[in-house]
């Protein structure tokens, strides 16, 4: 391992792994029990006890002079959903949250300010495109998507406005099946 690279634990339905992160320190939050009451929804893959990035060179570094200790909770930038209570909520604490350079971090800040919960759901691990899987894979289990060409942004809205029937009305399971339907 590097010098300057810490573990950051990931805890998901029914396991726990780490992995190396670039300075920074964590583990995903678990699913939280229901409260019996609706809740504004802060909701996506939750990080928790995650430290910033202390590493000069590095694009989220933070300096000591602008946060100490551990972030709060927070849903990573790939993708998360909010509600619209939930984003009123945010808008009027973020008047007493003095504005930071990580957006999913500072967002986490807000959250906390306006004691929103977030929620940990696992269809927003993010996961990368690859042309070699079937579209239905993609769109039965994954909620936000990365390293998408342009063409495949294309290929994957034409797929789903014109054939998205054949994912339900077949038992693919879309891991291994070649892109057949592939327009050119």
């Amino acid at each position: 391992m590097r010098r300057g690279t810490e573990m950051k634990r990931v805890i998901g339905p029914g396991a726990t792994r780490e992995r190396g992160t670039e300075g920074g320190a964590g583990r995903e939050q678990g699913t939280e029990r229901g409260t019996g009451s609706p809740q504004p929804l802060y909701m996506g893959r939750i990080f928790v006890e995650t430290y910033p990035v202390r590493i000069w060179w590095n694009k989220y570094y933070v300096p000591y002079s602008l946060y100490l200790g551990p972030y709060p909770p927070y849903a990573g930038g790939g993708g998360y959903l909010l509600s619209r209570d939930a984003l009123s909520l945010l808008l009027h604490a973020s008047t007493r949250v003095p504005l930071f350079p990580i957006d999913d971090a500072y967002v986490g800040m807000v959250a906390q300010a306006a004691n929103l919960s977030a929620r940990n759901h696992p269809g927003f691990m993010p996961v990368e495109y690859s042309p070699s899987r079937h579209p239905c894979h993609y769109l039965n289990s994954v909620m936000v998507l990365h390293k998408l060409l342009p063409t495949d942004l294309l290929h994957l809205w034409s797929f789903l406005q014109t054939q998205v029937h054949s994912c339900r009305d077949s038992a693919q399971d879309g891991l291994t099946l070649a892109r057949a339907n592939s327009p050119g």
